[in-house]
């Protein structure tokens, strides 16, 4: 159980670090855009990305870019990893920073 729960921190540590880099040099958004969460099912057929873009108002526009750019961002994970099966990906607005710096805010 150990190995297993080492590779799924592997795969999930690689798959955030494979969108990070897609959506910075592949998709060149013109808004700051970081992933926070990747959320990696358990067949590991289907994985989902919690972001955050900057300006908040470029959220939506974002989200809908990257929607769009599922396959070319599948063939990137193709080209960088050895997974086997390459998941379905969805993204979504990450809201838990927020929710943090509030929380901070309010204790201090």
């Amino acid at each position: 159980m150990i190995e297993d729960n080492k590779k799924r921190e592997k795969t999930i540590t690689l798959l955030k670090e494979i969108a990070g880099n897609f959506i910075r040099f592949e998709v060149d958004p013109k808004y700051m855009v970081t992933v926070h969460n990747v959320n990696v099912s358990d067949s590991g057929r289907k994985v989902k990305y919690g972001i955050s873009v900057f300006p908040k108002d470029k959220e939506k526009e974002t989200l809908t870019l990257l929607s769009k750019k599922r396959g070319e961002m599948k063939k990137y994970m193709k080209e960088k990893t050895r997974l086997g099966i390459l998941p379905h990906i969805t993204f979504e607005a990450d809201k838990s920073w927020e929710l943090e710096m509030r929380i901070d805010e309010l204790l201090k």
